[in-house]
């Protein structure tokens, strides 16, 4: 992130962030742009922005020993410290790096090579490079201090803002990486299994905007690779001059010319990002593809769009990487609140105003008319959509009405539209949703977990993974609500939007924008309610040329001829005639692409469409009669595949339209797009074609007009009969897979409930955890005692260390038999001598004795053994040897500090010697005796 001492325009992007036809265009403004780009290049270095919570301290030491000594860049650290209580963190972390470190206290201006510390009971925020405090409302409880500083990092330094999330509980910092990744900025997150609490790190890394998962030690290079690329220098604006004599986007470095990007190399890697992910991003700004491209050129430290694009086509991965990076999918709960108080007051009112009951309805007509319907283009996560619901439900609530609410959000990120429809959000928004709201549309998960939309909310939106400008757009709306989506698009594919909207919206329906989009030059299809916050009312009917949609330069549609040089009446006489014309003399057909996606629809087929409920798509397969399914299939693959027309007779032989079809298939080039699309046309064979032709033979036409094109004729009844089997049998597979989907689902979700309550449980040990860590540098007083201690100790080592010596040395030495045993009767150690009695090895330590042999003659020594362990009193026995030796066995307990017994100990003394004399003494005094 780049301080600079100049003031500069705040917003998601200084090049989108201006309406159509607003951008300073002149020669002389370039200049001033350059010209202050150099003067500037001196006052730049990168700030860093780094949260950390629970487990963070050692995080930030390992950080900050990693440190070069004069990284030429600063660092401000967010911690969760407790309000009242000083913080002894900046005295703790200078121990571990070289760059001056300081509590902030007051309004500071950031300096190079030195770290910033927040202060107790404050947030922090940076605006024009200066940090600035703000005081701790006294009611919140979740943590959002790491969010709070990222949103405003991410506001005030665009593309140049860099966070670091480190180890900590909760969820803190994730929202604020989200505005990071929406400015064009870095993310970096600590990896989980090298955090203390992995809390922070998982939560921004499930969010899907994380760039890089490092160890604390690896950040700091990754920070400085990042810094040093033409990326994050000053440069001149991004987008293209239109005066240049040639299309380029480049960037200014000093010394470092920043190599362009040509029209050619953009619109290959669009190719690219069509072909890979089917999207077409062909209507956006120029500016808006380079600023991204060259932010995922900056992660992988490539300077040159064409090693880029090598790079891309090497690595699929990055090309998905790529189109998630352009879409953006970044939103909050009632971003810009003042725009959505005057959206409920100005707009939301008056709609449900006009609205009746229409819940005890039985009549659909009235159920349409009187559903409040929302269109949210563009949703991302879901915030908006849900925002807009809220307000609705709301109103309803306030003004006592019972309507159908419809809140149509639609996205083609499908990441995105699953986590908007699962509904689940971190505990942080309670900065931006009212506590009554979050009571009342939110269900909250046990302990600090996220809160997740309850049933109410969840049913008044439905989510679509749709394209605005290439699908089929929903209709009848009472407001459309498109902020911050058209200022990615260009120019010409605003207006097209706009015209849309006027299209399908209500008489006096209403339109929402961003605070930096406008409606153009389309001012005569609507007036502005509020101009600050961009809403807009629709006036005029629509025009008579109509709409056409799809709007993508991608689609294809039949044309009319232009007559704005007719007077009005006789345009409408002219269109009349000439749809009526072609209507009799085109046949019915239907274009479609390689996805069988349909395209466009002339005449009436509907007897070879099925029409089921459930929400529409443009899947022709789908669509079509089963009968006609898998022949039609077949006719469509080999016309693709030979890439000419295919022509086959069929018999409709189910419902009301039986009878005989003949259908042919014509492939078609469509060179603006780079795409082969299949025509697909309906005839039925006439009377006297039949009669003139064998049953077994093509019709005429197929001989005369395409004497080589491949003809399909009918299958028997029984290969139908087959084929339908195993289409039924095809259809319950696919229903037993979507069981089974649905089942693992469920299953998972069980899943993550079951994890979420242990996680619940685990954050409220963290919690207590984290005043502990907010008092830790109390402790640090009695580091020196402990010092003093662990060297006291380490001599008590040294000496117990001899005395260990000593001791085996001792038991080396002894020649008696000495066998410790645990309290468990196995063997915890024994003298060499013991070997003789007892078959035993060192590696028998752990066994139990009663699993080795001896030379004993008795068996009694384990039943010995457990009578010392239960009486505690010795036992001393006279025992003889398989090899004649005698010895005298004595079973002691092994006591322990505290009297306690931690065993017993058998000792052996040989009395073979002894007990010889004693025999040869008592033998001598019997002959004595005699």
């Amino acid at each position: 992130m780049t301080r600079k001492r100049k003031k500069k325009t705040s917003s998601a992007s200084a090049d989108d962030s201006l309406p159509p036809g607003s951008q300073d265009e002149s020669p002389t403004a370039s200049a001033i742009a350059i010209a202050t780009a150099e003067t500037q290049q001196a006052d730049h270095f990168p700030i860093v922005g780094v949260g950390a919570s629970a487990g963070g301290l050692d995080a930030l030491r390992q950080l900050l020993e990693a440190m070069p000594e004069r990284p030429e860049f600063a660092i401000v650290i967010i911690l969760h410290l407790a309000r009242d209580k000083p913080s002894l963190a900046p005295s703790l972390l200078s121990k571990y790096t070289t760059m001056e470190v300081r509590q902030v206290h007051e309004e500071t201006l950031v300096r190079p090579n030195c770290v910033y510390i927040i202060s107790p009971g404050s947030y922090l925020g940076i605006q024009e490079g200066r940090l600035q405090l703000t005081e701790i409302e006294g009611g919140r409880t979740t943590p959002v201090a790491v969010d709070l500083f990222f949103k405003s990092l991410a506001k005030d330094q665009t593309r140049c803002a860099i966070g670091v999330i480190l180890s900590g509980t909760g969820s803190d910092g994730t929202r604020g990486a989200k505005a990071i990744k929406e400015a064009g900025g870095f993310v970096i997150v600590q990896e989980p299994s090298t955090a203390e609490f992995a809390g922070m790190p998982e939560s921004a890394i499930a969010s899907g905007v994380v760039d890089r998962v490092l160890s604390p030690q690896e950040i700091p290079a990754a920070i400085a690779r990042f810094a040093q690329h033409s990326y994050l220098q000053p440069s001149t604006p991004l987008a293209p001059q239109p005066n240049s004599p040639t299309k380029q986007v480049s960037s200014t470095k000093q010394d470092a010319p920043t190599p362009a990007i040509s029209s050619d190399s953009l619109y290959a890697m669009i190719s690219l990002l069509r072909d890979h992910d089917n999207h077409d991003f062909r209507n956006y700004k120029d500016a808006t593809l380079v600023r991204r491209t060259r932010r995922r050129m900056c992660l992988h430290q490539i300077e040159d769009i064409e090693t880029y694009l090598a790079y891309l086509k090497q690595n699929p991965d990055e090309i998905t990487a790529l189109a998630k990076d352009l879409l953006i999918s970044v939103t909050d709960f009632f971003r810009d609140r003042e725009a959505w108080d005057e959206l409920s007051t100005n707009v939301i009112h008056k709609i449900v105003a006009n609205k009746t009951d229409n819940l005890d309805s039985n009549d659909d007509a009235i159920i349409k008319d009187n559903a409040v319907r929302v269109w949210v283009p563009g949703c991302a996560t879901g915030e908006e959509a849900y925002t807009v619901a809220m307000l609705i439900l709301d109103e309803l609530r306030t003004q006592h009405k019972r309507c159908t609410v419809q809140v149509f959000a639609s996205d083609i990120d499908k990441a995105a539209l699953q986590y908007a429809r699962i509904g689940r959000y971190p505990r942080s928004i309670q900065s931006d949703v009212s506590a009554e709201r979050l009571q009342r549309y939110f269900d909250s998960e046990e302990g600090d977990g996220p809160f997740r939309v309850n049933k109410t909310l969840r049913e008044t939106v439905i989510f679509a993974d749709q394209n605005l400008i290439s699908d089929p757009p929903f209709s009848q709306l009472d407001l459309v609500c498109c902020r911050n989506v058209l200022i990615y698009l260009n120019p010409e594919t605003q207006q097209k939007v706009i015209k849309l909207f006027h299209f399908v919206l209500r008489k006096s329906g209403y339109l929402m924008l961003g605070t930096a989009e406008t409606v153009g030059r389309q001012q005569n299809r609507f007036e502005t309610v509020k101009k600050k916050q961009r809403i807009f009312r629709r006036i005029g009917s629509i025009p008579d040329e109509g709409i056409p949609l799809p709007i993508s330069t991608g689609s294809v549609r039949r044309n009319p001829p232009r007559l704005s040089s007719l007077p009005r009446r006789d345009q409408k006489v002219t269109h009349l005639i000439q749809h009526k014309l072609f209507d009799l003399v085109a046949p019915r057909a239907i274009l479609i692409d390689r996805h069988w996606r349909i395209l466009y629809i002339n005449g009436d087929v509907n007897p070879f469409l099925l029409h089921t409920s459930g929400v529409p798509n443009d899947d022709l397969l789908s669509k079509l009669r089963r009968d006609l399914r898998s022949r039609l299939q077949e006719a469509v693959q080999r016309s693709f595949a030979k890439q000419q027309p295919v022509r086959l007779s069929c018999r409709l032989a189910q419902g009301t339209n039986s009878g005989e079809l003949d259908i042919e298939v014509r492939p078609l080039h469509d060179d603006e797009n780079e795409q082969t699309l299949a025509l697909i046309i309906f005839r039925e064979p006439t009377d006297n074609a039949a009669e003139q032709e064998p049953s077994a033979s093509p019709p005429p036409s197929s001989s005369s007009v395409y004497p080589d094109e491949p003809v399909l004729g009918p299958f028997s009844a029984e290969a139908e009969s087959t084929i339908r089997h195993l289409e039924d049998e095809l259809s319950a597979v696919k229903d037993e897979l979507q069981s089974s989907l649905e089942q693992f689902e469920i299953s998972h979700e069980e899943y993550k409930a079951s994890n979420e309550e242990v996680m619940s449980v685990n954050e409220e040990l963290q919690s207590t955890n984290e005043e502990l860590e907010t008092s830790k540098e109390e402790l640090q007083s009695l580091n020196e005692e402990l010092a003093t201690t662990n060297q006291l100790l380490g001599s008590k080592v040294e000496e117990l260390e001899r005395k260990h010596a000593d001791l085996e040395n001792l038991i080396s030495a002894t020649e008696i038999p000495t066998i410790c045993l645990g309290i468990d009767l196995t063997i915890r150690w024994f003298t060499p001598a013991a070997q003789s009695l007892v078959r035993i090895r060192d590696t028998d330590k752990g066994r139990p004795l009663s699993e080795l042999a001896h030379d004993f003659q008795d068996e009694s020594l384990t039943a010995e053994c457990e009578r010392v362990l239960a009486e505690l009193q010795p036992i001393e026995n006279e025992v003889d040897c398989r090899d004649g030796r005698c010895f005298v066995r004595r079973v002691i307990p092994y006591r322990l500090n505290g009297d306690q017994v931690g065993g017993v100990v058998v000792t052996m003394i040989d009395i073979t010697a002894r007990k010889q004399r004693e025999e040869q003494l008592r033998a001598r005094n019997v002959f004595v005796a005699r």
